[in-house]
């Protein structure tokens, strides 16, 4: 069973990470009003390469939002980076993604 969007109140806005330009990071054009739910708490995860981060927020999203490690998501004007992404299996497939912001 998917998540239900009633659950998602919140609107955040992500945009694709690109790679490395010849002036810095470039992100895709942003998704805008994508429905979520944020937990703004702290706790210790760990990122791509092993190393423990502190997230700043937890943002659930429905399985059909395309969301990657070192993507941008903004949540009321504040912006983050995704540190981890999560596929949460239900009883009958993905339920949702749980991204892990720093």
């Amino acid at each position: 069973m998917v998540i239900p969007t009633a659950l998602l109140a919140a609107r955040v806005t992500i945009e694709g990470y690109l790679g490395d330009g010849g002036y810095g990071p470039t992100w895709a054009a942003p998704t805008v009003d994508v429905p979520a739910r944020v937990e703004g708490r702290r706790r210790i995860t760990r990122d791509q390469t092993g190393r423990e981060v502190i997230s700043a927020a937890t943002v659930y999203l429905r399985p059909d939002v395309t969301v990657a490690v070192d993507d941008r998501i903004t949540i009321d004007g504040r912006t983050y980076m995704v540190a981890e992404v999560v596929d949460a299996a239900g009883l009958h497939g993905v339920s949702h993604r749980e991204v892990i912001l720093r």
